[in-house]
């Protein structure tokens, strides 16, 4: 049902249906739920009857939280939501604040109201403002104005308040007594020695209460001085003195006179420095001229083994061969090695180690340019390969030569891909043969850093070439020469070479051997060297050399 707040003060405006308000052309069972709302709402207000959902006054309005202390209406309702007014803040995860009115505001088209106390949740966007009636447990707070200086036209100050005003004034005070009175202000007393008196405990004659004449030391200070009996005169001798009560200390149990004293007049060491010279017995200057004076390599000590120990050098200090071991630290401030016994330092290494980098193996390289901020992550593809993170990429082909080199490929969607660490500097890259593992035209080719070692990243152009071995290729034909013929070469081709360019070299040995037209230019010699036959060019020779073995034959055999 419905709230009388948010009934209109126009009657016209109240034509809501039944029973929220009243329709026209309403029927009789209609009137009477109507009526019967609005006997409950009265009852429902009478309840509570200390505060009042006011709205804008002529409806509901939306009351949103803006902080933990302030909400906003959307008109102006500063008249009736001004502050001082007493109100209650009810809300789901608030639950109910009562609190007043410390701020009330007004820029189109909202009312800003602040609370003075109470917490609105964070959890609750919209809260039920009700205001305080002033006539049931006053809806306008007293405040305990101790001053009343405000002119507050709408907080009416408490009792308490009243008082203290009163109190504050000037007033003449005859035969009163004040229990811890506070002066905060000069007093200027003519009283007699009689009259001051009467504070009590007091019995100090005018000429002695003249002696503080100008005093401004407090109550804690005086005490101080509680059972001093030093005479004005001596006091004296204190003016001036800024020391506290600690550095007065200092003196206690001092029995120098004060020409003792003056001997320390103009002196402005501490008393850490002072006590430097506690138990000094003679002339420092003597002390130390007392003491011996050591060679600068101690080798006059008794032990300058031990001195030299003392100071960490160890063995170092009289090495002259052999070894020196060293545990921890290390040693720095080397040069640039020029002997063979020289040390080297850890530049000197890197760069004899970067030179013997002469093979590197990288998973595949780039055949045109590659942007370097997204197209090295893992599943990209270089050279018909997809990558996988940390796999090493040759980059050789990039627009701008400086940006070449070898990187490691970087996760998917990681981005950017860095160089590769071990060969990230020019130095490190400089003569590097780089055997690329696979790709579609890449594949087990390997590329030459022909950039100078003396570069650097970023300004120096990185260039690489491609190496072919002197010693690979494919035989494809022969030449055509003297006993040979030649031609192309296949898998089924053939190299013909012309029985004259055989020879024989040497003594050989000829097992039914068939010898055509074979010429014999030497003696025929049986196999103990015993010569059988002269031979000439002549054919009639070897017919002549048959006659006379026939005739042998026959002369001895027959």
């Amino acid at each position: 049902m419905s709230k009388i707040s948010t009934w209109s003060t126009t009657a016209d405006d109240n034509n809501s249906a039944v029973p929220d308000g009243w329709a026209e052309s309403m029927l009789p069972s209609g009137v009477n739920n109507t009526a019967r709302e609005g006997m409950a709402q009265s009852r429902v207000v009478w309840n509570d009857k200390e505060w009042f959902e006011v709205g804008d006054g002529d409806g509901a309005t939306v009351v949103t939280r803006t902080s933990n202390t302030t909400v906003t209406i959307p008109t102006n309702v500063t008249a009736t939501h001004h502050v001082g007014r007493r109100v209650k803040i009810v809300a789901a995860n608030t639950g109910t604040i009562y609190s007043h009115i410390s701020i009330s505001s007004y820029s189109a088209p909202n009312t800003t109201l602040t609370f003075a106390s109470g917490t609105i949740s964070s959890s609750d966007s919209t809260i039920s403002l009700y205001l305080g009636s002033p006539y049931v447990n006053p809806a306008i707070p007293v405040v305990d104005e101790d001053a009343m200086g405000s002119d507050s036209a709408i907080l009416p100050p408490s009792q308490q308040s009243v008082k203290a005003f009163v109190e504050s004034g000037t007033s003449i005070l005859t035969n009163k007594r004040l229990n811890s009175p506070k002066i905060n202000e000069d007093v200027v007393m003519s009283s007699t020695s009689t009259e001051l008196n009467i504070m009590d405990g007091v019995t100090s004659t005018t000429a002695e209460i003249n002696i503080l004449d100008g005093v401004t030391s407090t109550t804690a200070e005086l005490n101080i001085l509680d059972g001093v009996t030093s005479t004005t005169a001596e006091l004296n001798i204190l003016d001036g003195v800024t020391s506290t009560a600690a550095e007065l200390n200092i003196l206690d149990g001092v029995t120098s006179t004060t020409a003792e004293l003056n001997i320390l007049d103009g002196v402005t060491s501490t008393t850490a420095e002072l006590n430097y010279t506690d138990g000094v017995t003679s002339a420092i200057q003597t002390q130390l001229d007392a003491k011996v004076v050591k060679a600068s390599n101690l080798s006059d000590l008794a032990s300058a083994s031990t001195s030299r120990t003392n100071l960490g050098l160890g063995t170092m200090a009289v090495q002259n061969s052999g070894t020196v071991s060293i545990s921890g630290g290390s040693i720095t401030g080397m040069g640039t090695p020029s002997g063979n016994s020289d040390v080297s330092n850890k530049s000197y290494v890197d760069q004899a180690v970067a030179g013997l980098r002469n093979r590197i193996v990288a998973e595949c390289a780039s055949t045109a340019n590659v942007n370097l901020s997204n197209a090295l992550e893992a599943g990209d593809t270089i050279d018909g390969i997809t990558l996988v993170e940390n796999d090493r990429v040759l980059i050789k082909d990039n627009t701008d030569a400086t940006e070449n080199g070898l990187y490691l490929a970087v996760g998917s969607g990681a981005g950017a891909a860095s160089r590769d660490p071990e060969h990230d500097s020019i130095p490190e890259l400089s003569g590097g043969m780089i055997v690329v593992n696979q790709g579609s035209a890449n594949d087990n080719k390997i590329f030459l850093c022909t950039t100078n070692s003396d570069g650097s990243i970023g300004s120096t152009n990185i260039v690489y070439t491609v190496i072919t071995p002197s010693n690979s290729g494919t035989i494809t034909s022969i030449a055509t020469g003297a006993g040979i013929d030649g031609g192309t070469i296949t898998s089924t081709g053939t190299i013909s070479i012309d029985s004259t360019v055989a020879t024989l070299i040497g003594t050989q040995t000829l097992t039914n051997k068939t010898l055509t037209s074979p010429k014999v230019g030497t003696s025929i010699l049986d196999t103990n060297g015993n010569e059988l036959a002269l031979l000439t060019a002549t054919g009639s020779a070897i017919n002549e050399s048959c006659y006379i073995g026939y005739w042998w034959r026959y002369k001895y055999w027959y």
